[in-house]
């Protein structure tokens, strides 16, 4: 559907404030996924562990920042005026950063490497517990679910003893899929980000030098990071979707069909561009009511309510009231 450009009030033209050219990424979770809640409820649980020096918790995490030198030389701020960077830039390649961070101790530790294959990886964790937690009985070990964070890569870096030996000094836990937000490490990365890598940065030494200092600012100042969410919290989040499933589930009357077409109908309206946010989780709602109670589609089910309410207009609809079961069930019957 094409909408106008501009739309007319008072005899004037506006700008139309629908926009359907922006996007905006973000990590979608999954409908009622039985692993994600698992994986979920895991981790929760052991960021809730009071804290154990002798197993301490950390959690890992990767990202990679572009290497880009400046062409020209910039125009340093001055009162009145920002500084100034050239549009033109070299690029430089890339470096991958390897974020180890135990968040009750307060310690952090950016690895910068050329790559970020199985092998470094591998080399990340003996260096982790041989070097950083040599007297720690057994590391809690939190991050995502990347391919190459696997005990295989640790067999594919080292012999198999040694291997072993490495795969038993730490306690595996995982996010769940499209979950990596409840990987701490993550969000660590994310204050590096905004403090230290939001600027042209030409290279790898220059990088690690700019990083060197600024985790060397957190550690001296031990920040930690004060994690809220519980599984309580999230269990009642869940709750919530839950019931709304489960209230729509038992249909068994026509009337109970119009009240569905309504959330069919409201649906449907928001599917042009003047979306909200929540839009898109009313569209999946109304699809798993469609399937559960025999419709093919969304569109079925809006047929359908448009028939209930032609047979519900024949009556006066201030006799009417779908919810009341007594009244629903002496017209229907």
């Amino acid at each position: 559907m094409t909408m106008p450009a501009t739309i007319r009030s008072g005899g004037r033209l506006k700008k139309n404030l629908l926009k359907p050219h922006l996007q905006k990424q973000w990590v979608i979770p999954p409908d009622a996924n039985a692993a994600f809640v698992a994986a979920m409820e895991d981790v929760l649980d052991v960021y809730h562990r009071p804290h154990d020096p002798a197993c301490p918790l950390v959690c890992v995490d990767e990202a990679s920042k572009q290497l880009v030198a400046e062409t020209r030389v910039p125009i340093a701020a001055k009162p009145g005026q920002v500084a100034r960077h050239d549009y033109e830039y070299e690029r430089n390649g890339t470096a991958n950063l390897f974020m180890m961070f135990a968040p009750l101790e307060g310690w952090r530790q950016v690895k910068v490497t050329d790559r970020h294959t199985a092998l470094d990886y591998a080399q990340l964790l003996r260096e982790l517990s041989d070097t950083h937690f040599p007297q720690a009985k057994k590391i809690v070990l939190v991050q995502d679910n990347l391919n190459t964070h696997k005990p295989a890569s640790l067999y594919q870096a080292f012999p198999a003893a040694e291997a072993r030996r490495l795969v038993e000094r730490f306690e595996w836990h995982y996010t769940p899929k499209h979950g990596s937000w409840l990987d701490m490490a993550e969000s660590e990365l994310g204050v590096l980000s905004s403090e230290c890598l939001d600027r042209r940065i030409p290279d790898k030494q220059t990088l690690m030098a700019e990083i060197g200092a600024w985790q060397d600012r957190r550690n001296t100042h031990h920040t930690r990071a004060d994690w809220h969410f519980t599984t309580t919290d999230a269990r009642i989040k869940l709750k919530g979707y839950t019931q709304q499933y489960e209230r729509l589930r038992p249909l068994g009357h026509l009337a109970d069909a119009c009240i569905i077409g309504h959330q069919a109908e409201f649906t449907m309206r928001r599917r042009r561009p003047s979306f909200s946010r929540n839009s898109t989780k009313a569209e999946r709602q109304l699809k798993v009511i469609a399937q559960t109670n025999g419709f093919t589609s969304c569109v079925g089910l809006h047929l359908r309510y448009m028939a209930d309410r032609l047979l519900f207009s024949l009556f006066d609809p201030t006799q009417i009231a779908p919810t009341d079961p007594a009244k629903r069930a002496t017209i229907l019957h």
